[in-house]
């Protein structure tokens, strides 16, 4: 087992099954009614406005923004010539630290970013109607940390940024073999570890200018968002 040191201690992790096994309740049931009844552009640039105004929101100890960082992600992403889903999940795999209300518990302290920003970046797709593979993929990329880390061991945890090495403490630390063996089943496990390279690797800075911006993605977002609508009806009239 990797053995891995912090400089600075880290509180203990405490899993919160409600997080993990339920991501609506009423209030957000209510939320995704309001949500459909609205055109997916103005979903789409409600979105993308949110990741702008993250701009001047630090990376959780990184030296760029939450709105840079997301944006490499999805390029990385494109440039790597993943699907428009996984270009997506990439783009939007951390929204829940932006996302989060601002009680929200933290890990560690503010500066290292939301605790579960998976899981409430995961619910909020749910709730605006992204289908439930860019959901899983989204509340992933946390787990997929967890096991690079023990199938890579020092390997891959000595070329984690200080703050992502901090914050893999705060969310469980390395997975244990059951974990990793289930986890490497997971019909979308490739594709899992695609958007944690691409995360990984979206760390730039400063940030390069040719990086498309958060509004170039809003007709695909959009896109997907109709998309998702069509496929519910369908299946709403066979059923």
């Amino acid at each position: 087992m990797l053995a891995v040191s912090t400089p600075t201690p880290v509180p203990e992790f405490t899993q919160k099954p409600s997080v993990r096994t339920t991501l609506m309740n009423e209030h957000q049931h209510m939320l995704s009614k309001t949500m459909r009844a609205r055109d997916s552009t103005s979903i789409a640039t409600e979105m993308m406005q949110l990741l702008k105004d993250s701009q001047f929101s630090p990376y959780i100890g990184e030296a760029i923004s939450q709105q840079e960082h997301m944006l490499q992600a999805a390029y990385h992403a494109k440039l790597d010539g993943c699907r428009n889903e996984v270009v997506l999940a990439a783009l939007l795999h951390d929204f829940g630290h932006i996302c989060a209300e601002q009680d929200a518990e933290q890990m560690g302290d503010p500066t290292h970013g939301t605790a579960h920003h998976e899981f409430i970046g995961a619910t909020y797709l749910r709730v605006r109607g992204f289908s439930e593979e860019i959901i899983s993929m989204v509340a992933a990329h946390v787990d997929a940390k967890r096991y690079l880390t023990w199938k890579r061991g020092q390997e891959y945890y000595s070329k984690l940024s200080p703050a992502s090495s901090f914050t893999l403490m705060c969310q469980g630390g390395p997975m244990n073999e059951a974990e990793a063996t289930a986890f490497e089943h997971d019909p979308l496990f490739a594709e899992k570890l695609a958007i944690r390279y691409c995360d990984e690797k979206a760390k730039i800075a400063p940030h390069p200018e040719h990086i498309p911006t958060a509004d170039s993605y809003i007709p695909l977002l959009a896109a997907h968002i109709d998309e998702q609508r069509r496929l519910r009806q369908s299946q709403a009239v066979v059923a």
